[in-house]
């Protein structure tokens, strides 16, 4: 049950961590930065742990390009190798775009509107594995992916008129595509280096943050702002990001698939939104509330 706890409180205190961060004025270009720096650290001591460091030292270029006919999970292990870190690469380019998404989207339409994005973004991945790997959704599930449409109009709709929330639906379809990108990797990949699949995207992701930073103090003389809230919160963050995995796995162990996943999603939804309300005085229309009550709903019924 603890583990069960565990994953509603990862899911839902990335978002609310931004929130605070935003609410309290503190700078979001430093949290994002300090966040993946924690994060990456945190898996390189995975990596170190489990040994994949050392397929990094016998890693041959040689061997890689010889069997690079074979991306599955019988490739040798200097293509695994291969396939984990260039997954893994184009991955970090997507956490990107999906993490300061987040940000964008958590200072203009709230933490709670962003948690729902990204929680019922399953859809794009769900739709997309019907062409790439013939996996077509149980009929249970087309009710649950057009439920999500009907939230994704609600959240539109202000009671007169609608106003299509662009970068809300970009923020969906990037998270679809982080997915996407994960499953590719089950499909193709080899478990045993999966932890170099994430190094390798958290490496994209601190030289693109590190280097906007350096790059807005010589051409803009912007400097790189640090006090102890912020560091505690890009630490606790990137703890948060990185433990949420070991968290999900622990409790998979314990409890069915269709038990955790709905329970995360749907939990880590209302966890954000109640707090966002609560503590940050959020204010959401009868329409977005009916859409928030639907997407839990719909992460329900897809996973039973």
């Amino acid at each position: 049950m603890i583990a069960l706890f565990g994953v509603v409180f990862c899911y839902a205190a990335t978002n609310l961590i931004t929130k605070l961060v935003q609410h309290k004025g503190w700078p979001l270009k430093s949290l994002a930065l300090l966040n993946y720096v924690t994060v990456f650290f945190f898996c390189l001591a995975l990596t170190a742990a489990n040994g994949t460091l050392a397929a990094f030292r016998s890693f041959s270029c040689a061997d890689a390009m010889a069997g690079i006919g074979t991306f599955d999970h019988t490739a040798n292990d200097s293509t695994a190798l291969l396939i984990a870190m260039l997954l893994g690469a184009a991955t970090g380019v997507i956490f990107l775009v999906t993490y300061l998404g987040s940000q964008r989207n958590v200072v203009r339409y709230g933490a709670s509107l962003t948690s729902m994005y990204s929680g019922v973004a399953f859809v794009i991945a769900i739709l997309a594995s019907i062409f790439l790997w013939n996996e077509m959704p149980k009929p249970y599930q087309w009710i649950g992916i057009a439920g999500v449409a009907v939230a994704i109009v609600l959240t539109s709709y202000n009671g007169k008129r609608f106003r299509v929330n662009i970068s809300l639906l970009l923020l969906l379809l990037a998270q679809g595509v982080c997915q996407l990108l994960m499953k590719a990797y089950a499909e193709y990949g080899r478990n045993e280096f999966a932890q170099a699949y994430y190094l390798s995207a958290y490496v994209v992701c601190v030289a693109f943050l590190a280097g906007r930073a350096a790059w807005y103090r010589a051409r803009r003389g912007e400097r790189f702002a640090l006090n102890l809230p912020i560091v505690l919160c890009g630490l606790v963050q990137g703890c948060v990001i990185g433990v949420f995995g070991v968290v999900q796995q622990a409790a998979l162990v314990a409890f069915p698939a269709g038990v955790v996943y709905p329970t995360q999603g749907a939990g880590g939804m209302a966890v954000v939104a109640v707090v966002s309300m609560l503590a940050f005085r959020e204010k959401l229309n009868r329409y977005q509330i009916a859409a928030l009550l639907l997407s839990m709903a719909c992460l329900v019924i897809v996973n039973l």
